[in-house]
């Protein structure tokens, strides 16, 4: 008998996320794709944008196939091919719109750490951040946003719900 506790289909497609966004933000953010080297007002955008559309399409078109495939978690409420495509497709532009807000925290939240070590006496000599983007902080952002959010629209989702239907 196994007396160790095993992790949750949940917490292992919410690792597989955490991975991932780590794994998009080194192919992504360190690279002339997400805007290289370029310290403009506009290279924050376009690498907001460019890690928010890169998160879209590899949980689309990678992440959250597998983790159908392989988990049994919140992913199998809906089936997804049995809905309309105008249904589908209002999914996906909001799934967007959640990898915008997501990304947009994660930034949000590397300046505030900045600005919380800064009180503290932490800073660098060239007026450069303390924490800057990188992968791991990035995944492990990323996992603590999206918890949230999915936790979130999943109490909606029960709302919507009659009571007999409720888990």
């Amino acid at each position: 008998m196994n007396k160790n506790k095993k992790m949750s289909d949940q917490t292992k497609s919410l690792l597989i996320r955490m991975w991932v966004a780590g794994m998009v933000c080194l192919f992504v953010a360190w690279t002339p794709i997400g805007g290289g080297e370029a310290e403009t007002n506009a290279f924050v955008f376009q690498m907001i944008f460019m890690l928010a559309l890169f998160l879209f399409i590899t949980n689309i078109i990678i992440v959250n196939p597998v983790i159908r495939g392989m988990f049994k978690t919140k992913l199998d409420i809906n089936v997804y091919f049995n809905q309309s495509p105008l249904l589908r497709s209002l999914k996906n532009l909001s799934h967007f719109a959640k990898m915008v807000i997501i990304t947009l925290l994660i930034w949000l939240s590397y300046i505030l750490i900045n600005i919380v070590l800064g009180w503290m006496g932490f800073s660098s000599p060239n007026d450069r951040p303390m924490i800057m983007l990188e992968p791991i902080t990035f995944g492990l952002l990323y996992g603590f946003y999206y918890y949230i959010i999915e936790a979130i629209t999943y109490r909606f989702y029960l709302m919507k719900q009659p009571k007999e239907q409720r888990k």
